[in-house]
């Protein structure tokens, strides 16, 4: 029988490693389903939202998943394309207090908040984990991939308070596709991100 990997097996990629992705959404959706087609066999989830209509259009969900916990519909996404792959799904926000699982070797921050970031990034140093932020700002309809590790200089001297924009900034599958691919790039081939990753004015709308 042919190993469905056999194209990959010369690229010497890491997909034994152990990941929890931090976010279901427009990034987290594509990060999950891109590590699970890679190989990589464990994969933790951590979300408490439930899909709604408008995250379809940046997303892999099906349109019958609306309604659902974000972390059951990536489940059964990913049991499509990867029977065998292990997805363990958390339906709470990870707080200072949360207990990561210990066996986890990276972890791949694809929430919006950068309060709830530097919490991530903390739990994951104090428990020797490769931490991760994978995400995309939109300004001027152009957007910005970024992916990038610990103590990322894209952070410095920004307000505890930025996250989720209101009116929410556009938002389209390109970019949270190619988001999510660098990110698991960077997991199998274990590269150490610090703002290597970031792909400027990846998009531009001219608006009338």
């Amino acid at each position: 029988m042919v190993n469905m990997y056999s194209r990959q097996e010369n690229i010497h990629l890491a997909t034994s490693k152990r990941i929890a992705i931090v976010g279901c959404g427009g990034v987290g959706s594509w990060t999950a389903l891109f590590a699970a087609n890679i190989g990589i066999r464990t994969i933790h989830i951590f979300d408490y939202d439930k899909l709604e209509v408008h995250n379809l259009n940046r997303t892999p969900f099906f349109p019958d998943d609306v309604g659902k916990l974000k972390i059951d519909a990536m489940r059964n996404v990913i049991k499509m394309y990867r029977p065998r792959c292990l997805v363990i799904g958390y339906d709470y926000p990870i707080k200072a207090d949360t207990v990561i699982p210990r066996d986890i070797d990276s972890v791949i921050d694809c929430t919006d908040n950068l309060a709830s970031q530097r919490n991530i990034e903390k739990l994951a140093k104090e428990s020797n984990m490769e931490y991760i932020r994978a995400g995309y700002d939109v300004k001027d309809y152009e957007s910005i991939v970024n992916v990038c590790g610990t103590n990322a200089k894209i952070w410095d001297n920004v307000p505890e308070e930025v996250g989720y924009s209101t009116p929410p900034a556009p938002s389209f599958v390109i970019p949270a596709a190619i988001a999510g691919a660098l990110a698991v790039f960077a997991v199998v081939k274990n590269i150490k991100p610090n703002g290597i990753y970031q792909l400027e004015k990846l998009v531009t709308s001219e608006v009338v």
